[in-house]
């Protein structure tokens, strides 16, 4: 019985050890030439959050996840070259046909979600 629990008080000590060792590592202070130098132009730059779709976008978004959440993958805002593959004999073709494309994003996209392939693609036409 002394046995058990002495190997239990060492397991205890080790898991302790590592704990401890780990938490020392992640809270070392990075080298100086680790992370680069923020230099901005001005001293007066101020980075915050924007939104990623507009209200209107948003609520299709939230309409089309309540219907097809169940049954497919439900992306927003991928670029529409990471759906397509283009292949062109003429590679001058192919690259006028990407650079087309290039520009264009997927608003909603839905995947099957076992073997990840494109179903459907949404896009918007934003004219005013």
């Amino acid at each position: 019985m002394s046995q058990n629990g002495l190997s239990l008080i060492l397991l205890a000590g080790f898991m302790l050890g590592v704990v401890f060792l780990l938490r020392w590592i992640w809270r070392r202070p990075l080298p100086a030439g680790v992370l680069p130098a923020l230099n901005p132009e001005s001293g007066e730059s101020v980075v915050t959050a924007r939104p990623i779709m507009s209200p209107e976008e948003a609520t299709l978004y939230n309409l089309i996840t309540l219907a097809a959440r169940d049954h497919m993958l439900v992306l927003a805002k991928i670029p529409l070259l990471s759906v397509l593959s283009v292949v062109d004999k003429d590679e001058e073709a192919r690259k006028a046909a990407m650079r087309m494309i290039q520009p264009v994003r997927c608003y909603v996209v839905l995947a099957h979600p076992g073997t990840l392939k494109v179903t459907t693609v949404i896009t918007l036409n934003k004219e005013v």
